[in-house]
C-alpha cells in the first residue's frame, strides 16, 4: 500500500470514528432522564417514610362553674337545662369540654369555717350534662366547703353522671393523677391544683418552692401526648397575673405542661 493510501485510509478512519462519536453523544442526549431509585434498590438512598396525618381536636374551656345560691334556685324553678340554654351548642360542639367546679355536689359533710362557702344540690349535675361538660377541676378554694365527707360525695355523684375529674381522688394520695382522653389517637391529659395560702384548699397544693409540683407534673406528662394544667391561684379582680403565678405556670411548662389554664 503507497503512503497516499495509508493517510488516507488513516484519515478515513478517524472520520468514522468522530461521527460515531457525535451519534453516540447524540443519542445519549435525547435519552430520558433515569428514573429516581426507590427504597429497597440497591445502591439507593433510602426514601424517607411520608409524615404521618395531621391531628386536630377541639377544646372549650369554661371558668368557675358555681351550682349554688342564685343559680341553685333557678335549677330548681326553671331546670338543669336553663343554665347553659345559650351556649349549650357551642359547648357541646367541642370534643372535649372543662370546666373549674366551684360547688360541691353533697347534702352531708360539715361545712369549713369561713363566711363564703359553696354547697349545691347533688342533682345540679345535670347541668353539667346538660352543657356537655366533659371532665371537671376539683381544686380550687370552695372544693373542700362541706369537708371530706361532701368531696366524696362529689366524686360519686360525678362517677354516676359520666363526668370526668380531675385534681381529687377517693385515694387522696392519687389526686395528682391525670383524667386521660383519646381525642383523635392522642392522649389529653388534665390535672388540676391550686396555689393559694389558706390550709383547706384542696388536696392537690403547689408547694412553695415547687419541688413537689415539678414532680407530679412530670409524672402526669408521662402518661399523655398533651397535658393541660389547672392551676387555681392568684387575687381575685385582677387582671395582670402575679410575679409567684408567672414562676409557677414557667415551672408547669418545664416540668411538661402543654397549656395552663388558670
Amino acid at each position: 500500500m503507497t503512503g497516499n493510501h495509508c493517510v488516507w485510509l488513516l484519515l478515513s478512519l478517524c472520520l468514522i470514528i468522530s461521527l460515531a462519536g457525535c451519534t453516540m453523544i447524540g443519542l445519549a442526549g435525547n435519552q430520558p432522564a433515569a428514573a429516581p431509585i426507590e427504597e429497597g434498590v440497591a445502591g439507593g438512598d433510602p426514601v424517607p417514610p411520608p409524615p404521618p396525618p395531621p391531628r386536630s381536636f377541639s377544646m372549650v374551656v369554661v371558668g368557675d362553674v358555681m351550682l349554688d345560691r342564685t343559680v341553685g334556685q333557678r335549677i330548681k324553678t326553671n331546670g338543669a337545662e336553663s343554665i347553659f340554654a345559650k351556649v349549650r351548642d357551642e359547648l357541646r360542639s367541642a370534643d372535649i369540654t372543662f370546666a373549674n367546679l366551684e360547688s360541691p355536689l353533697s347534702t352531708t359533710g360539715a361545712h369549713a369555717p369561713k363566711s363564703c362557702i359553696f354547697r349545691a344540690d347533688p342533682a345540679a349535675v345535670d347541668v353539667l350534662v346538660d352543657g356537655g361538660i366533659d371532665v371537671v377541676a376539683l381544686s380550687n378554694n370552695h372544693c373542700l366547703d362541706p369537708g371530706t365527707a361532701g368531696m366524696l360525695q362529689t366524686l360519686d355523684h360525678l362517677e354516676s353522671a359520666g363526668v370526668a375529674y380531675c385534681g381529687a381522688h377517693k385515694e387522696r394520695e392519687r389526686s395528682w393523677e391525670p383524667a386521660l382522653f383519646e381525642v383523635d389517637g392522642l392522649t389529653l391529659g388534665f390535672v388540676a391544683c391550686t396555689d393559694l395560702s389558706f390550709e383547706h384548699g384542696s388536696w392537690c397544693k403547689v408547694d412553695r418552692e415547687r419541688v413537689e409540683f415539678a414532680r407530679h407534673i412530670a409524672a402526669a406528662d408521662e402518661k399523655c401526648d398533651l397535658l393541660f394544667v389547672s392551676i387555681h391561684w392568684g387575687n381575685e379582680y385582677q387582671d395582670v397575673p402575679t410575679e409567684r403565678q408567672q414562676e409557677t405556670a414557667k415551672a408547669a411548662i418545664e416540668a411538661g405542661a402543654d397549656l395552663i389554664i388558670g
